[in-house]
Order: structure tokens, then sequence, then C-alpha cells
């Protein structure tokens, strides 16, 4: 049992990120430092864990020993599941007992240990290995056999402590509410005598009591420190913080189609693979099919554990199939692996039936060593700085006393700029803005930005120049600058989120070479960021509009079919293919490329209004060379896609008077000064109705 603490956190030592990484993980090292409030639902005991941690551990700056928690509490959940594998199988017959209560345990918590996911998950600052430890808890609980149901007996008091850490669990992550129905079920298949008022209104009190730690938002909310994300100090901000009603837009609002949801199914048994290997995968369903025979209570508490945290949040969460969704998803299933790793721990049993039980032994202990050495190369992190660099590059492009604005950031940006400023205390004179205004607020209402950190600008509606990794707002000069910058990337990136950061840098620096004139250069640092960045939706349809207003178009092709690929709902793709097809005289391409730019958002009325001028323009066209009544359908189907343009019905009466079908031309007329009344051309159109 030590030996696998020992063993398991050993590794994770070894192979731990040695500061902030990528994702949550500077929003919540911020939040645990200064004891302020994450994003919803809060993880208030993650939190208070996280801020122990930084004061226990000497050594070590703080993501470090946050870091270490994670490690800690991943290498206590494999020391859960050696127990609860070994527990289950202690009573078994003396040829199977050796192997069943020793190796599989031993097995079990090594699978889990090493999984390519729970692995990840045990050498970053992030809320998930502490979640697993309560999952493995909870069963390990229940499955006691002298504690809580066993012969028949009801031991109240343990199932009381069951009732309490499971508020506890809740405390820290709201997945935990999905398995309550499922332990209640088990509870009461395993003794009916349960289902009295009394002993259900007190394992509702002992629950609640343990979400008792959900009183530290509001109250340190009321104090307002660095972060206070969504300022739940108020009843109606901490129900909506608690009940993440923020992320109702990314989770809820976009509904998905059934396909998306397969597709995630077919993307969960591919995580299977990935996490526990072919070998190990068809080893857990022989473990699965000896466990229903062994004990088919404690099967089904394993099953539905698996399902609802697999299929049921596939179902639930509308999450559309793209790389960033699945980077979002992929922890959710931690729960589920760790019924996995059980599945795998009974699976001995039937080894302890063949023949040759020594050859099966060493079959597995072959397939956990492969496991080991393929999610070792990936997991192995110890000199990753990739987070931490990049937002000190964005700092050091900034002089003294600078304002910088962040411009629908991602948290790559977001959050490891709050770990620098209000962890680390770097670069106090820069002050800093995020739009979402979630960690960075403007004090200052008379705040103006300097500088802006972002990679669509579209909306920034001031004059832009570039300045590194950032934007400067300068209408006076149009001088770009570029600074020498540190990137320790040592190693080949395949995680989404680092992609996030590793393509930044040919991708800026790209376009800082196009702009100084630099043009077949940076075309190939373009070309670099995309290899950098291959799964990241914005990067591709970025760098494809660039070729496109270059003349690259098979490059600017290629880049563009690669975003619709990663997320076939993306408009502004759309959009911009449909541009590219413009600038080859390709129309009818073009035309059903904006369509399908309105179609995935509707507020895109530019599409819209670019399918119009294409019929303008064949309007145009046809009417001088002779085509009339073609001329005037182009216009009127031109109408039809930008029915508030004035001078298409200007255009449309125009034809009609000349060609002496003056009822046609007054009411197109009569729409062109409707809409337009003070146009170029409505003492002309008003002379005509007087006259005709």
């Amino acid at each position: 049992m030590v030996l696998i603490f020992l063993l398991s956190f050993l590794v994770y030592l070894i192979t731990l990120h040695p500061t902030v990484s990528v994702g949550d993980s500077g929003e919540l090292l911020t939040a645990a430092y200064t004891l302020g409030i994450s994003h919803p639902p809060g993880y208030p005991l993650w939190t208070l864990s996280g801020k122990i941690f930084t004061i226990i551990i000497p050594f070590g700056n703080i993501a470090y020993r946050i870091n270490l928690m994670s490690a800690f509490f991943g290498s206590l959940t494999c020391m859960l599941v050696y127990l609860i594998v070994r527990e289950a199988n202690k009573h078994s017959s003396s040829v199977i007992c050796h192997l069943s209560s020793v190796i599989c345990p031993f097995i079990a918590a090594l699978a889990l240990a090493f999984s390519s996911t729970f692995w990840s998950q045990s050498i970053i600052t992030e809320v998930y290995t502490l979640n697993a430890f309560f999952v493995a808890l909870l069963v390990g609980i229940l499955t006691h056999q002298p504690t809580c149901l066993a012969n028949g007996r009801v031991n109240l008091s343990t199932l009381y402590l069951f009732a309490f850490v499971y508020g506890v669990s809740i405390a820290n992550h709201f997945i935990m509410f999905l398995f309550g129905p499922v332990f209640l079920l088990y509870i009461i298949w395993q003794k009916e005598k349960i289902l009295k008022l009394k002993i259900i209104l007190s394992l509702i009190l002992f629950s609640v009591l343990g979400m008792f730690f959900y009183i530290y938002i509001p109250v340190r909310s009321s104090l307002n420190p660095p972060i206070d994300w969504g300022n739940p100090e108020t009843f109606r901000n901490f129900i909506a913080h608690v009940g993440r009603f923020q992320y109702r837009g990314l989770e809820f609002a976009e509904e998905v189609g059934v396909l998306t949801k397969f597709l995630f199914i077919k993307n969960l048994l591919q995580q299977l693979i990935q996490n526990f290997g072919i070998g190990l995968a068809i080893i857990s369903v022989i473990g699965l099919i000896i466990i229903i025979k062994k004990d088919i209570k404690f099967a089904l508490l394993t099953i539905f554990i698996f399902l609802i945290n697999t299929l049921g949040l596939i179902v639930l969460l509308d999450f559309k199939f793209t790389p960033q969704d699945i980077d979002a998803f992929t922890p959710y299933y931690l729960p589920a692996w760790i019924m996995v790793a059980l599945w795998i721990g009974f699976a001995g049993m039937w080894m302890a039936g063949l023949k040759r039980i020594k050859f099966g032994l060493l079959v597995v202990f072959l397939i956990l060593a492969m496991n080991f050495v393929v999610n070792y190369k990936n997991n192995y992190n110890r000199y990753n700085f990739i987070a931490y660099d990049y937002p000190n590059n964005i700092l050091k492009s900034i002089p003294k006393n600078g304002k910088l604005y962040l411009h629908e950031e991602v948290d790559e940006t977001i959050f490891t700029l709050s770990y620098l400023k209000n962890v680390l205390k770097k670069r106090q004179d820069v002050s800093i803005v995020d739009s979402y205004g979630n960690i960075f607020l403007a004090d200052d209402p008379l705040w103006q930005p300097e500088y802006y950190s972002a990679v669509n600008t579209e909306k920034i509606k001031v004059p832009l120049r570039l300045h590194g990794l950032i934007w400067a707002a300068d209408n006076k000069t149009k001088k770009y600058h570029w600074f020498s910058h540190i990137e320790r990337i040592n190693h080949e990136v395949e995680n989404y989120r680092e992609q996030e950061v590793t393509a930044r840098y040919p991708y800026f620096y790209g376009m800082f070479l196009i702009a100084d004139g630099q043009k077949r250069k940076g075309v190939e640092e373009l070309r670099k960021s995309l290899q950098a960045g291959h799964d990241l939706i914005w990067l591709n349809n970025n760098v494809g509009d660039i070729f496109r207003q270059h003349s690259y178009f098979k490059d600017a092709l290629v880049s563009l079919d690669k975003t619709i690929q990663l997320d076939n709902t993306y408009s502004i793709a759309y959009y911009n293919k449909g541009l590219l097809y413009l600038k080859k005289k390709e129309e009818e391409k073009a035309i059903e490329c904006f369509k399908k730019s309105y179609q995935y958002d509707k507020k895109d009325t530019d599409s819209l209004y670019q399918i119009s001028k294409i019929y303008q323009n064949r309007g145009y066209k046809s009417y001088i060379e002779g085509k009339i009544d073609k001329a005037v359908l182009e216009y009127k189907k031109a109408a039809e896609f930008a029915p508030d343009k004035a001078d298409i019905y200007y255009n449309i009466g125009v034809i009609y008077s000349q060609f002496d079908n003056n009822k046609e031309a007054r009411n197109y007329f009569e729409r062109y000064l409707e809409l337009k009344p003070g146009g170029q051309n409505a003492e002309t159109v008003k002379k005509w109705l007087k006259s005709n």
C-alpha cells in the first residue's frame, strides 16, 4: 500500500511541471495563493487545500508546491484503488488469495497511476486528482467489508461518515452530484431498512454539513480578494456562481446533433485505448465479467459510475466536437478510468485459473511497462516552461507603466498573466484589463489601453501596429517592432493548450516579417505556425486569410478547409473562403460559402451583402450586354440578400424606366426613396416620379 503511494509519487515528482502550466492552472494558483474566488463553481475546498500546501511545503515556487498537491492526491487515489481491490478479493480461495490480495491490487493501482489522463492531471495545478481521491474514497467506504453495509448489518455511523464525505466532495467539484443517485441506489439495494425518513433526513443533513465549505465563497468575496470571479458575495451572485450559470453559453446553449454525441462516444473509446492500451482495455472487460459473477451489486456500482461519468456527461453537456471541446472534456472522465482500473484488478482472478499463471502475469506486467513508457514520454514535463515564458515575453514587451488590454484572450494568456502579476508580483507597474471582466478589472473609468493582446483584432476600433507578441495603439507611425523572446520549447507539442502558446511565436513573427516587407520569410513563418498549432481553429483561419490576401490561393484553401474540418460551424472560415473564391473569380462557390457563413452565424450580415454584391455585379454586366431580363432578375436576387440596400432598387427602377415599364419603375423608385430619402439620386428620382 505504502509502496504504491511512494512509487507513483516518485514518478509524478520526476515528471512534475516546474511552474505554472497551460489551462486553468494560473487562475487556480492565484485563487489559492491569495485566497480568492476561482471560476464557477468556485472550488472552495480545493482553494483552501492549495493555500495549505503553499504554507506547509517550504521549497519551490508557489506553482510547484500546488503541483505537488495534485501529485499527492493522485498517489492517494492509487493507494485507495489498491485497498479497494485487495478488500474485495481477500476472502477468495487459497490459490487465488495470494494473487488477488497482493499482485492484482498492485496491477490495478499502477494501471491507474500511469494512465495518460490521470498522470497528466497529477503533475499540474488542477482540481481533478482531489476529485478522483473522493470518488475512490467514497467507493472504498461503501464497499469496506466490516463497516457500512456488510453481512446484512447497517453501521449508521459509517453511513453518516459517507454522507459527510460526499458533501465535502461536492464542495470540490460539481460532477459529484451525478454520482449521488448511484450511491443511494447501491445503499438501498444493500439494505432496504435504510429507507426510513429519519435515516434519509440524517444522511441529507450530513451531506449538507459537508458542503459547508461553500460558505467560504461569499465570505471571502465580501473582502474583495485580488481574484473575485463573479463577485459572489450576494445571494444571487453566489447561486449563479455555484450553479455555473455563466457557462450555460458554453455547455448548454449551443445545441449539437446526435452525430456529435456519437463522435464523442467514439472519442471516448479512443481515450480508453490511449489511457490503458489495448491490452489493459481487454483485461478490464475480463475483470468486469468476473466482478459481475462475483458481486453483481458492486459490479453495477462501478458500471453506473462509469456510464454516468461518460455517456451521461456526453448527453448532458452540449459541447461541439472540436479539439478545444475535447480537451475540456477529457479530465471529466477520470472517475470512469478509476472504475476501469478496478476492473483490471479483478481480472487477476481469471488469470489465477490459467495453467500458466506466471506467464499470464508476465504478459500483464509487460503491457503495464509498455503503457508506462508511452505515457512517460507524453507526460514528462520537468523542464516545461511554455506557459511561464509566454506571459513573461508579453510583459517584457511593454514599457514602464504601460496599459495592456486582453481582448477576448484565452486562458493561456489571462490566467498565466494573473499568476505572474498576483502571485509572483512581476511588473506591478503594468496595468491590465481583460475584456471578460473576470480576472483583471478596470478600477479607473477613464482607463485607456495602450497595448492589446489579441489574435483577432477586427472588433478593436483603433489603429494598431504590431509590437512583438502584442499590438500597440498607434495612429502616428507604421513602424513595427519585434523583441527577443525566451522560447524554451524543448519537446514536440501535441497538447492542444500548449499549441495555443507555441504557435503564436511564428504566427506573430510571420506577420511582422510580412509587414516589414519580407513577404517570403513571413509566409514560411506562418507555415511553421500551422505546424506548431495544427489543432487551433483561429490559427488555421487567420493564416488562411493572410495567405488569401497575398494571393497564396492553394495554401489559403488548405488552411481554411482545415479550419472547417476542425469546426464545421466556424462561420468566419466560410466567409474567408468565400472571399478566396471571389478573388479566384469562382462566384458560385463563393455564394455557397457565404450562405454557410450566415447559416452558422445569423448576425453575419456581411456574408449576405457579399452575395448581394455578386448578383449586383452580374446584373450590371447583363445590363451592359443588353440582357435586360437577366439583369433585372440578378438585381432582384441581390435585393433578396440585402433588402436594405437602396441602390439596388434604384438600378432596377432605372432599367424599367428605360424600357417604358413605368409601373414597375415607380415601385422600385419609391422603395429607393423610403430607404434613402437623402441619397445622391434622390432628386433625380423625385423629378422622374413627378413627370411620370
